[in-house]
């Protein structure tokens, strides 16, 4: 039976301490936070699927107005998340819980690359919208298909049990959440922003399932990882 990366990803997590060397995701998604008006007092922004509290804490030492909040399915994430920001309230919890928190909870949601694991993504998308308030923000990061295909992928180790199958890289189709945020939402009230790297990432010889970056003859840069496919990765904002 396959079982997502993000609970076979607890002993990377755990062992790489990476609190003061953000991500450039986090950065970006931090800056569209602040272009919404969204990182005032009175804001609530809550991470579900927070890991250890990378992002949370790096959100917290940018901006102190807001309150903020972390969800994860994996209590040794939750620990460690607590460990370094006491203050901050982080409990176990499901992106798919649909009584995670009461409706109109937050001011921004954040799903950083957990909807790739789950095989159908209207149950993420519907409590994202339930959870956030009018005039909030969603954002979603990590890979979507710019063609018109839905991808579902299994992968295992070798060495590891035939059925041992991780997934992390299921790729849904831009034109088919295109589709869905403008039945729920109505046209314009979301968009899709391309991500790239200001630098390149190098192949993670601990673990070639981690993404690295290259560049083609044109100079476009990919992503890519052992799996041997292409990922193309987004930013979706969402306006409730």
């Amino acid at each position: 039976m396959a079982r997502t990366a993000q609970a076979q990803q607890t002993t990377v997590y755990l062992e790489h301490d990476r609190f003061d060397k953000p991500k450039e995701s986090f950065k970006q998604i931090a800056d569209l936070i602040d272009e919404a008006g969204l990182a005032g007092e009175g804001r609530t922004i809550g991470d579900i699927g927070c890991g250890t509290g990378e992002f949370l804490y790096y959100l917290r030492h940018r901006f102190s107005g807001p309150d903020f909040k972390g969800w994860d399915i994996l209590p040794a994430h939750i620990e460690r998340g607590k460990s370094r920001l006491p203050d901050v309230p982080m409990c176990v919890g499901s992106a798919l819980d649909g009584d995670l928190m009461e409706a109109d909870s937050l001011d921004v949601s954040l799903y950083l690359g957990i909807h790739s694991i789950f095989e159908d993504i209207d149950p993420c998308f519907e409590n994202a919208l339930k959870w956030t308030r009018p005039g909030g923000a969603i954002y979603m990061f990590g890979v979507f298909n710019p063609y018109p295909v839905d991808v579902w992928l299994q992968f295992r180790r070798l060495g590891r049990p035939a059925e041992e199958r991780e997934i992390a890289f299921n790729t849904f189709a831009i034109e088919r959440v295109t589709a869905y945020l403008n039945t729920r939402l109505g046209v314009g009230r979301h968009r899709f922003i391309p991500f790239e790297m200001p630098f390149e990432l190098d192949p993670d010889t601990s673990d070639s399932v981690r993404t690295w970056t290259f560049r083609d003859e044109a100079g476009n840069q990919h992503f890519t990882n052992g799996l041997g496919i292409l990922q193309s990765r987004w930013i979706l904002e969402i306006r409730p």
